[in-house]
C-alpha cells in the first residue's frame, strides 16, 4: 500500500492524540469514580446545578451528530462525510499536491483506522491498570522523573512565563506609568492646576465685591466716564 508521507505523519499524530486523550480522560475517571475514595466524610460530592450540566448535554448531543454528519466516506459513500464535502474546496490545493505522492486504498484505511482505536482501547486499559490496579506506578514514575513530572503537573509553566512576560509587566507599567504618573500627575495635575488658579483668581476678584453701595456707584461713574471719554476721542 502507498501512503503519501504527509498523511502518515498525519495519521501518526492523530494515533498519538487518541491513545493520550482516552488515558487521561479515563484517568479522570477513574479517579473519580472508581477506587478509594480521596476526600472526607464531612465533604458529600453532588452532581453540578443545571447551569453546567444543561450545556455539556447540549455539546454532547451535538458532537454525537456531527460524528455521523462526519462519518468517513467508506462507510457512506462519496457524499457521506458532509464536513468533508463542505470544506473540499477548501483543501483543494492541498489535495492536489498530495496526490502526486501517492493514494491508499480502502483496505489501509480500515487497518489505520482499526489501528487507532486499538491505540485508544489501550490508552484506556494503561490509565485502568495504573490507577486502579497498581497505583503506586503513578507514584514510582513520579518520583524518578521528578523534573518532567513537575514540568506537565505545572502545565508546562505556561501560565507562569505569561504572567512574566505579559501580565505582570503591563500590572507593573499601569500602576508606574499610567497611575502614579499619567492620572496622578497629568490628569489630576490639569484638574487641580486648574481648579488652583481660578480659585487664586476668584480670591482675588471677589474683594471687589464689598457689599458697600457706594462703592458701586463710583465704580459705574468710573466706568460711564471712560467709556465717554473713550467715544470723544474716537471722533
Amino acid at each position: 500500500m502507498s501512503f503519501a508521507n504527509g498523511n502518515i505523519i498525519l495519521w501518526l499524530i492523530g494515533a498519538i492524540t487518541a491513545l493520550m486523550t482516552a488515558f487521561y480522560m479515563f484517568r479522570l475517571y477513574f479517579l473519580t469514580f472508581e477506587g478509594k475514595e480521596r476526600f472526607g466524610h464531612n465533604i458529600h460530592p453532588h452532581e453540578s446545578p443545571a447551569i453546567m450540566t444543561v450545556p455539556l448535554m447540549i455539546l454532547a448531543v451535538l458532537a454525537a451528530i456531527g460524528g455521523f454528519i462526519g462519518i468517513p466516506a467508506l462507510f457512506s459513500g462519496n457524499d457521506g462525510n458532509k464536513f468533508e464535502s463542505w470544506l473540499a474546496p477548501v483543501f483543494e490545493n492541498a489535495e492536489r499536491k498530495l496526490e502526486l505522492y501517492g493514494t491508499h486504498s480502502a483496505g489501509s484505511e480500515i487497518l489505520l483506522m482499526a489501528i487507532s482505536v486499538l491505540l485508544a482501547i489501550g490508552g484506556i486499559w494503561i490509565a485502568r491498570y495504573i490507577y486502579l490496579k497498581k497505583p503506586f506506578i503513578a507514584d514510582t514514575i513520579s518520583e524518578r522523573f521528578k523534573g518532567l513530572y513537575r514540568l506537565l503537573w505545572n502545565k508546562y509553566y505556561v501560565d507562569e512565563i505569561y504572567d512574566a512576560a505579559v501580565v505582570n509587566p503591563i500590572v507593573k507599567g499601569s500602576e508606574s506609568v499610567l497611575w502614579k504618573f499619567t492620572d496622578n500627575k497629568i490628569i489630576d495635575g490639569v484638574v487641580n492646576g486648574t481648579a488652583a488658579i481660578i480659585g487664586s483668581i476668584s480670591a482675588r476678584i471677589r474683594k471687589i465685591q464689598t457689599g458697600v453701595a457706594q462703592v458701586y456707584a463710583v465704580v459705574m461713574m468710573l466706568g460711564i466716564a471712560i467709556a465717554l471719554f473713550w467715544i470723544i476721542l474716537s471722533l
